[in-house]
């Protein structure tokens, strides 16, 4: 199973301006996250502070990282990409000294 670092960015023009209407969707798509979250679908949540914008990190394959990133458009945008770990970069790194 490949693990993936998603960036996400609020996309400001669907946001609401009235503070109450913001809030509300901000706190539904955060319901949505901790449901993620406590199932697995999603590995670890991050907003970062000051920002419209954070990261998620998911477990899968391409499929399941189109699925996450496709339902919550056009609210958030999403851009992912497939992480290896330092025993993967080894790997490869021996091969290429042979």
């Amino acid at each position: 199973m490949a693990r993936y670092i998603v960036f996400w960015e609020y996309n400001l023009g669907h946001c609401p301006v009235d503070m109450k209407e913001k809030t509300s969707q901000w706190l539904g798509l955060s319901e949505e996250c901790n449901k993620m979250l406590k199932s697995g679908q999603i590995k670890d949540w991050v907003h970062y502070a000051g920002e419209a914008a954070g990261y998620m990190i998911v477990e899968g394959n391409e499929t399941d990282v189109l699925r996450l990133s496709d339902s919550y458009l056009p609210y958030i945008k999403c851009t992912a990409k497939v992480c290896l770990s330092i025993g993967q970069c080894d790997q490869v790194w021996k091969s290429l000294q042979a």
